[in-house]
């Protein structure tokens, strides 16, 4: 009899905890999207100005939901003309560029912007 008492015990923690492991993949697929759609190539161009939110602040939601789902790595490089991802201010060829990467991401910011991410890197608690 405590054989089956046992079983049947294992068998609601292992049920619990499945239930725990899906509700945490359900929320880390809600981030990936979210990463997804804020950092995916637009057709049109985002016109910024048009609310009651200024540009700075909109960036830094959008460094902020980057740095919160995954660790991100920086490599800094000179500019070959491309474009800033976060506020889509153009890199002047030979400036200096940052390419930001994370698991899902790779995003290439100028300068205002990486200063933002280490701003919002620096508001992050480091995980004991």
């Amino acid at each position: 009899m405590s054989n089956a008492a046992a079983a049947i015990e294992n068998g609601a923690w292992v049920l619990s905890r499945n239930l725990q492991v899906r509700e945490q993949t359900a929320a880390l697929q809600r981030e990936a999207r979210e990463l997804v759609l804020t950092f995916r190539f637009h057709r049109v161009r985002p016109m910024f100005g048009g609310s009651d939110t200024d540009r700075q602040e909109e960036c830094r939601q959008r460094l902020a939901a980057l740095v919160a789902c995954s660790p991100v790595k920086t490599y800094v490089g000179q500019s070959r003309g491309s474009a800033c991802k976060v506020c889509g201010t153009a890199i002047v060829v030979g400036d200096i560029e940052y390419d930001v990467v994370s698991i899902d991401v790779e995003v290439r910011l100028d300068c205002a912007c990486y200063l933002l991410l280490v701003d919002e890197l620096g508001r992050l608690k480091p995980e004991v």
